[in-house]
């Protein structure tokens, strides 16, 4: 059985989570949320969502400041 997996990547910055979307679309990801903020998750929850080409969700999201 595949198990499908969420992998988070906290990212220091906004241009850091709009690098990793395109970098992951132009190697063949898909769009599960696109970047920018998703209050969904909070307030202040900015973050990049994909699926890789096997089907797991990886974000990169905006680590919070200390």
């Amino acid at each position: 059985m595949h198990m499908l997996h969420h992998l988070s990547f906290a990212v220091v910055d906004l241009e850091r989570s709009a690098s990793f979307y395109d970098a992951a679309l132009d190697e063949g990801g898909c769009d599960n949320g696109d970047v920018g903020l998703h209050p969904e998750h909070g307030p202040d929850y900015f973050a990049a969502f994909v699926f890789d080409p096997d089907g797991h969700r990886i974000e990169a999201v905006v680590a919070e400041k200390a």
